[in-house]
C-alpha cells in the first residue's frame, strides 16, 4: 500500500496507535521489519495471494455472491500489494 499508517487509520476510521499497534504485532508474529517485508511473508506462507495470481474458487457463496477459496473454507482473501 502506498498509504502511510496514519492514512490506514484514518481510512478505517481507527486511532493512529491502533494501527501501530497492529502493524508491529503482525511484524512480530511474521518475524519481519518493514511493511515490505510482512507482504513478502505472508505471500511465503500463504496468508495473501500474490499480485496476479489466480485463486480457485469452489464451495458455496458467500454472501455477496462470490465462491469461496478451496484453502480457506470461512472467507475470501484478496489483496493487493502493489
Amino acid at each position: 500500500s502506498d498509504l502511510s499508517q496514519r492514512e490506514i487509520a484514518q481510512e478505517l476510521y481507527l486511532s493512529h496507535n491502533t494501527v501501530k499497534t497492529h502493524s508491529r504485532n503482525l511484524y512480530r508474529k511474521l518475524g519481519v521489519g518493514t511493511r515490505d517485508e510482512a507482504v513478502r511473508r505472508a505471500v511465503e506462507v500463504g496468508l495473501l495471494t500474490p499480485p496476479g495470481a489466480r485463486r480457485e474458487v469452489v464451495g458455496t457463496p458467500d454472501r455477496a455472491g462470490r465462491g469461496r477459496p478451496a484453502d480457506s473454507p470461512n472467507r475470501a482473501r484478496t489483496y493487493s500489494t502493489g
